[in-house]
Protein backbone atom coordinates (compact mmCIF):
# COMPACT_ATOMS: atom_id res chain seq x y z
CA UNK A 1 0.00 0.00 0.00
CA UNK A 2 1.20 3.49 -0.79
CA UNK A 3 2.29 5.45 2.26
CA UNK A 4 2.93 9.20 1.96
CA UNK A 5 3.07 11.14 5.19
CA UNK A 6 4.03 14.39 3.51
CA UNK A 7 0.99 14.57 1.23
CA UNK A 8 -1.68 14.06 3.89
CA UNK A 9 -3.08 11.13 1.89
CA UNK A 10 -1.59 8.24 3.86
CA UNK A 11 -3.48 4.98 3.95
CA UNK A 12 -5.75 4.54 7.00
CA UNK A 13 -3.84 1.31 7.52
CA UNK A 14 -0.52 3.12 7.73
CA UNK A 15 0.25 3.00 11.44
CA UNK A 16 2.41 6.09 11.12
CA UNK A 17 -0.77 8.03 10.34
CA UNK A 18 -2.47 6.82 13.54
CA UNK A 19 -3.13 10.07 15.49
CA UNK A 20 -1.73 8.81 18.79
CA UNK A 21 1.40 7.47 17.11
CA UNK A 22 1.80 10.58 14.98
CA UNK A 23 1.76 12.88 18.01
CA UNK A 24 3.60 10.33 20.19
CA UNK A 25 0.99 10.40 22.94
CA UNK A 26 -1.25 7.88 24.69
CA UNK A 27 -5.08 7.85 24.89
CA UNK A 28 -4.99 9.18 28.49
CA UNK A 29 -3.35 12.44 27.33
CA UNK A 30 -5.25 15.60 28.26
CA UNK A 31 -6.19 18.29 25.77
CA UNK A 32 -3.28 20.42 26.99
CA UNK A 33 -0.85 17.52 26.43
CA UNK A 34 -2.29 16.93 22.95
CA UNK A 35 -1.83 20.60 22.04
CA UNK A 36 1.77 20.52 23.33
CA UNK A 37 2.45 17.32 21.34
CA UNK A 38 0.99 18.93 18.23
CA UNK A 39 3.25 21.99 18.57
CA UNK A 40 6.30 19.79 19.10
CA UNK A 41 5.40 17.58 16.11
CA UNK A 42 4.98 20.70 13.96
CA UNK A 43 8.40 21.99 14.97
CA UNK A 44 10.12 18.72 14.11
CA UNK A 45 8.00 18.33 10.94
CA UNK A 46 6.88 14.83 11.90
CA UNK A 47 4.36 14.93 9.02
CA UNK A 48 2.48 17.48 6.92
CA UNK A 49 0.71 20.29 8.75
CA UNK A 50 -2.57 18.90 7.41
CA UNK A 51 -2.02 15.47 8.91
CA UNK A 52 -0.84 16.82 12.25
CA UNK A 53 -3.79 19.19 12.50
CA UNK A 54 -6.18 16.34 11.72
CA UNK A 55 -4.55 14.17 14.38
CA UNK A 56 -4.93 16.93 16.97
CA UNK A 57 -8.50 17.79 15.99
CA UNK A 58 -9.89 14.24 16.14
CA UNK A 59 -8.22 13.55 19.49
CA UNK A 60 -9.47 16.66 21.28
CA UNK A 61 -13.04 16.07 20.08
CA UNK A 62 -14.73 13.43 22.25
CA UNK A 63 -17.25 12.75 19.47
CA UNK A 64 -14.55 11.92 16.92
CA UNK A 65 -11.81 10.09 18.80
CA UNK A 66 -13.55 6.75 19.46
CA UNK A 67 -12.45 4.94 16.23
CA UNK A 68 -8.83 5.94 16.91
CA UNK A 69 -9.01 4.79 20.50
CA UNK A 70 -10.35 1.41 19.39
CA UNK A 71 -7.55 1.08 16.80
CA UNK A 72 -4.88 1.87 19.40
CA UNK A 73 -3.27 -0.98 21.40
CA UNK A 74 -4.99 -0.06 24.65
CA UNK A 75 -2.95 -0.96 27.68
CA UNK A 76 0.33 -0.90 25.76
CA UNK A 77 2.98 1.85 25.50
CA UNK A 78 3.30 4.06 22.42
CA UNK A 79 6.48 2.16 21.53
CA UNK A 80 4.26 -0.85 20.80
CA UNK A 81 3.20 0.81 17.55
CA UNK A 82 6.83 1.03 16.41
CA UNK A 83 7.05 -2.75 16.61
CA UNK A 84 3.68 -3.09 14.91
CA UNK A 85 4.84 -0.96 12.01
CA UNK A 86 7.93 -3.09 11.59
CA UNK A 87 6.00 -6.36 11.70
CA UNK A 88 3.24 -5.27 9.30
CA UNK A 89 5.87 -4.56 6.66
CA UNK A 90 7.98 -7.64 7.36
CA UNK A 91 7.81 -11.05 5.71
CA UNK A 92 7.37 -12.92 8.99
CA UNK A 93 5.40 -16.16 8.77
CA UNK A 94 1.81 -16.35 10.01
CA UNK A 95 2.71 -18.58 12.95
CA UNK A 96 5.40 -16.13 14.08
CA UNK A 97 2.95 -13.22 13.95
CA UNK A 98 0.28 -15.20 15.78
CA UNK A 99 2.81 -16.12 18.48
CA UNK A 100 3.76 -12.46 18.91
CA UNK A 101 0.10 -11.41 19.13
CA UNK A 102 -0.59 -13.75 22.07
CA UNK A 103 1.04 -11.21 24.36
CA UNK A 104 -1.48 -8.53 23.34
CA UNK A 105 -4.94 -7.87 24.74
CA UNK A 106 -7.82 -9.27 22.68
CA UNK A 107 -8.74 -5.98 20.98
CA UNK A 108 -5.09 -5.16 20.34
CA UNK A 109 -4.57 -8.66 18.95
CA UNK A 110 -7.45 -8.21 16.53
CA UNK A 111 -6.11 -4.81 15.48
CA UNK A 112 -2.65 -6.24 14.92
CA UNK A 113 -3.93 -9.14 12.82
CA UNK A 114 -6.15 -6.84 10.76
CA UNK A 115 -3.36 -4.34 10.09
CA UNK A 116 -1.06 -7.13 8.91
CA UNK A 117 -3.77 -8.63 6.69
CA UNK A 118 -4.48 -5.21 5.18
CA UNK A 119 -0.89 -5.05 3.97
CA UNK A 120 -0.48 -8.56 2.59
CA UNK A 121 -2.62 -11.50 1.50
CA UNK A 122 -3.67 -13.52 4.55
CA UNK A 123 -3.67 -17.32 4.51
CA UNK A 124 -6.32 -19.52 6.11
CA UNK A 125 -4.53 -19.69 9.46
CA UNK A 126 -4.32 -15.93 9.67
CA UNK A 127 -7.95 -15.39 8.65
CA UNK A 128 -9.04 -17.82 11.34
CA UNK A 129 -6.87 -16.00 13.89
CA UNK A 130 -8.59 -12.72 12.98
CA UNK A 131 -12.03 -14.28 13.39
CA UNK A 132 -11.10 -15.87 16.71
CA UNK A 133 -9.69 -12.63 18.11
CA UNK A 134 -12.72 -10.52 17.24
CA UNK A 135 -15.16 -13.16 18.49
CA UNK A 136 -13.55 -12.88 21.94
CA UNK A 137 -13.92 -9.11 22.21
CA UNK A 138 -16.28 -8.06 25.00
CA UNK A 139 -17.76 -4.61 24.22
CA UNK A 140 -18.64 -4.01 27.87
CA UNK A 141 -15.02 -4.54 28.93
CA UNK A 142 -13.79 -2.20 26.17
CA UNK A 143 -16.37 0.38 27.24
CA UNK A 144 -15.21 0.22 30.86
CA UNK A 145 -11.57 0.59 29.81
CA UNK A 146 -12.35 3.57 27.58
CA UNK A 147 -14.42 5.20 30.31
CA UNK A 148 -11.44 5.05 32.66
CA UNK A 149 -9.07 6.30 29.95
CA UNK A 150 -11.30 9.29 29.26
CA UNK A 151 -11.72 10.02 32.96
CA UNK A 152 -7.95 10.36 33.24
CA UNK A 153 -7.78 12.53 30.12
CA UNK A 154 -10.78 14.65 31.22
CA UNK A 155 -13.05 13.65 28.33
CA UNK A 156 -16.68 12.63 28.34
CA UNK A 157 -17.09 8.87 28.30
CA UNK A 158 -18.57 7.22 25.19
CA UNK A 159 -21.82 5.34 25.48
CA UNK A 160 -21.83 1.55 25.43
CA UNK A 161 -24.02 1.69 22.30
CA UNK A 162 -21.48 3.87 20.50
CA UNK A 163 -18.67 1.46 21.43
CA UNK A 164 -20.65 -1.49 20.07
CA UNK A 165 -21.43 0.38 16.86
CA UNK A 166 -17.84 1.57 16.40
CA UNK A 167 -16.51 -1.96 16.87
CA UNK A 168 -18.84 -3.24 14.13
CA UNK A 169 -17.80 -0.43 11.79
CA UNK A 170 -14.17 -1.20 12.55
CA UNK A 171 -14.74 -4.87 11.75
CA UNK A 172 -16.38 -4.05 8.41
CA UNK A 173 -13.58 -1.63 7.47
CA UNK A 174 -10.95 -4.21 8.32
CA UNK A 175 -12.73 -6.96 6.39
CA UNK A 176 -12.87 -4.76 3.29
CA UNK A 177 -9.14 -4.04 3.63
CA UNK A 178 -8.35 -7.74 4.09
CA UNK A 179 -10.16 -8.62 0.86
CA UNK A 180 -8.60 -5.67 -0.98
CA UNK A 181 -5.11 -6.86 -0.01
CA UNK A 182 -5.44 -9.59 -2.66
CA UNK A 183 -4.44 -8.45 -6.12
CA UNK A 184 -6.93 -10.81 -7.77
CA UNK A 185 -10.08 -11.85 -5.95
CA UNK A 186 -9.76 -15.44 -7.17
CA UNK A 187 -6.48 -15.68 -5.23
CA UNK A 188 -8.48 -15.36 -2.01
CA UNK A 189 -10.80 -18.28 -2.77
CA UNK A 190 -8.62 -21.03 -1.27
CA UNK A 191 -7.93 -19.11 1.96
CA UNK A 192 -11.59 -18.16 2.35
CA UNK A 193 -12.76 -21.72 1.70
CA UNK A 194 -10.39 -23.09 4.34
CA UNK A 195 -11.48 -20.40 6.79
CA UNK A 196 -15.15 -21.20 6.22
CA UNK A 197 -14.53 -24.91 6.78
CA UNK A 198 -12.64 -24.36 10.02
CA UNK A 199 -15.13 -21.81 11.34
CA UNK A 200 -18.10 -24.06 10.62
CA UNK A 201 -16.31 -26.91 12.39
CA UNK A 202 -16.05 -24.78 15.56
CA UNK A 203 -19.85 -24.29 15.56
CA UNK A 204 -19.46 -21.03 17.48
CA UNK A 205 -22.12 -18.35 16.80
CA UNK A 206 -19.69 -15.54 17.62
CA UNK A 207 -17.16 -16.75 15.05
CA UNK A 208 -19.93 -17.34 12.53
CA UNK A 209 -21.02 -13.71 12.87
CA UNK A 210 -17.48 -12.46 12.27
CA UNK A 211 -17.15 -14.78 9.28
CA UNK A 212 -20.32 -13.28 7.78
CA UNK A 213 -18.71 -9.84 7.96
CA UNK A 214 -15.64 -11.15 6.13
CA UNK A 215 -17.68 -12.94 3.49
CA UNK A 216 -19.71 -9.82 2.64
CA UNK A 217 -16.89 -7.86 0.92
CA UNK A 218 -15.54 -11.09 -0.58
CA UNK A 219 -18.90 -11.86 -2.19
CA UNK A 220 -19.22 -8.26 -3.38
CA UNK A 221 -15.77 -8.46 -4.97
CA UNK A 222 -16.62 -11.77 -6.65
CA UNK A 223 -19.87 -10.35 -8.04
CA UNK A 224 -18.05 -7.26 -9.30
CA UNK A 225 -15.48 -9.46 -11.03
CA UNK A 226 -18.22 -11.57 -12.59
CA UNK A 227 -20.00 -8.42 -13.80
CA UNK A 228 -16.80 -7.22 -15.47
CA UNK A 229 -16.37 -10.60 -17.13
CA UNK A 230 -19.97 -10.52 -18.36
CA UNK A 231 -19.47 -7.03 -19.79
CA UNK A 232 -16.30 -8.17 -21.54
CA UNK A 233 -18.06 -11.21 -23.03
CA UNK A 234 -20.96 -9.05 -24.19
CA UNK A 235 -18.60 -6.55 -25.79
CA UNK A 236 -16.74 -9.32 -27.60
CA UNK A 237 -20.02 -10.84 -28.76
CA UNK A 238 -21.25 -7.52 -30.14
CA UNK A 239 -17.97 -6.96 -31.95
CA UNK A 240 -18.35 -10.31 -33.65
CA UNK A 241 -22.12 -10.12 -34.27
CA UNK A 242 -22.09 -9.43 -38.02
CA UNK A 243 -19.89 -12.37 -38.87
CA UNK A 244 -21.89 -14.63 -36.53
CA UNK A 245 -25.15 -13.67 -38.28
CA UNK A 246 -23.60 -14.29 -41.67
CA UNK A 247 -22.66 -17.78 -40.54
CA UNK A 248 -26.21 -18.46 -39.32
CA UNK A 249 -27.74 -17.25 -42.58
CA UNK A 250 -25.35 -19.33 -44.61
Amino acid sequence: MREDLSSGRASPFDLRAQPFWLLRIVPTSTRHEIEDAFEFAMRRQAASAEMLAHARDVLIDASLRLPYELAYPLGHPISELDEWHHLTSSDARSDELIKYAKRLSILSRFNFFAFVAAHRAADTKFLCAIIEAYSQIEPVEIYEELREIRRIGHYAAPSLASVREALEVQLDNYCQAIVAAYGQIEDLAEAIFGCVQQTLAKDDPHRMKVLSHLLAPYQSAVMAEQALMAEDISARALDGAPSSLDCVCA
